[in-house]
């Protein structure tokens, strides 16, 4: 289980009240991680891409109620659960999750 830390920066200075979350992820963006990866980088150019759309989407939706650095410790517990093979860094959540959000208001 990933619990928050005193040390992390986005963490309240109140610690008193700490309220828990249950959330539900969509099980097919991580059973299906490394065959979508396989798919989505058939006839792409350039570099091949780590991680598949779909976990964008998810976590453009997590940030429409988080803040980017706790959409980051998200990614680093599913990570540490094994759930992912790797954890993006904060610039590349910034960078991506910002793409699909813009995406999708265009639409």
């Amino acid at each position: 289980m990933c619990e928050l830390s005193k040390g992390d920066d986005h963490v309240s200075k109140n610690l008193t009240t700490i309220e828990e979350y249950e959330i539900l992820f969509p099980a097919t963006i991580f059973v299906d991680w490394s065959k979508t990866a396989i798919i989505e980088n058939i006839g792409k150019r350039g570099k091949p891409r780590k991680y598949p759309q779909l976990f964008w989407e998810f976590l453009s939706i997590l940030r429409l109620y988080l803040t980017y650095k706790e959409v980051e410790s998200i990614c680093n517990c599913l990570y540490k659960s094994k759930l992912i093979p790797k954890c993006p860094d904060h610039s590349t959540i910034v960078r991506r999750v910002s793409q699909v959000i813009s995406i999708t208001k265009k639409i």
